[in-house]
C-alpha cells in the first residue's frame, strides 16, 4: 500500500497487558466475543493512508500490507496513545465545581476532559491522560479492500470525516456534492483530500432543498 490509498480494514483491537478487548468492527465477532454493542453500527472501517487519522503504528504496518492481507500487530504506547504523563494528573478544590463529583467521573475542563481519580480532604485529583495511554496494543488486522473508484473514495473520505455520504455527481474531472451542512472550513479539508487521493480537479459543492 501507499500514502493516500484508501482501504477499508476490519480488526480486533485489546491491551496487551489486560486482554481487554477496545474496539472490534465485525459484528459477528464482537457477539463471539461477547462484547456486543446494539448502539454501535459494526462494519469495516475507512481509511486514508499516511493522514495520520490513525494510530501511528498501525499506520505504518497498514502501508506494509497487501489487499486481503490479515496480520497480527503488537503496537507500544509511543506508537499509539502516547506514554503517561505524570504532569497531566492535576489537583483541583472540590469546590472549585458546581455539581458533586465522583471518582471514575469524565470532567471537562477548557478543551481537555480528564478523569477523577481520587477524591480527598476537599481535594480532586484529575487525570488528563488518554486512558489507553502507556498501553501496549494487540491488533489484529485486515485489508479487507482497497479502493479504486474515484465515487467510492469521496464517500469513504466523507464517512472519515463526518461519519455518513452524500448525493454526488460525476462530470468529467468534475465531482458536484450535495449537502447544506457543512461549513467553509470543511468544505476545504474535504476537497483536499479529494485532489490529493482522486483524479478529480474541481469540487463543487451545492445545497440542495426539497420542498416537504
Amino acid at each position: 500500500m501507499n500514502v493516500n490509498d484508501i482501504v477499508y480494514i476490519d480488526y480486533i483491537a485489546k491491551v496487551k497487558e489486560t486482554g481487554e478487548i477496545i474496539d472490534v468492527t465485525n459484528e459477528q465477532i464482537a457477539k463471539e466475543l461477547g462484547v456486543y454493542n446494539p448502539n454501535i453500527k459494526y462494519e469495516a472501517l475507512p481509511v486514508i493512508l499516511g493522514k495520520g487519522f490513525i494510530i501511528k503504528g498501525l499506520e505504518e504496518e497498514l502501508l506494509k500490507m497487501k489487499e486481503g492481507e490479515e496480520k497480527e500487530i503488537e503496537i507500544p504506547p509511543e506508537k499509539a496513545f502516547g506514554k503517561r504523563d505524570e504532569n497531566l494528573i492535576k489537583i483541583f478544590k472540590e469546590k472549585d465545581f458546581d455539581k458533586n463529583v465522583e471518582v471514575g467521573q469524565y470532567i471537562r475542563i477548557g478543551n481537555f476532559v480528564g478523569k477523577v481519580i481520587s477524591k480527598n480532604s476537599g481535594r480532586i485529583l484529575i487525570d488528563f491522560n488518554h486512558p489507553l495511554a502507556g498501553k501496549t496494543l494487540i491488533y489484529k488486522v485486515k485489508i479487507v479492500k482497497k479502493v479504486e473508484n474515484d465515487k467510492e473514495k469521496i464517500n469513504a473520505i466523507s464517512k472519515i470525516l463526518f461519519g455518513k455520504t452524500f448525493e454526488i455527481e460525476e462530470n468529467g474531472n468534475e465531482i458536484k456534492i450535495f449537502e447544506n451542512e457543512l461549513l467553509p472550513e470543511q468544505r476545504a479539508s474535504f476537497s483536499n483530500l479529494i485532489f490529493e487521493t482522486t483524479n478529480y480537479k474541481k469540487a463543487i459543492f451545492i445545497s440542495k432543498f426539497e420542498k416537504k
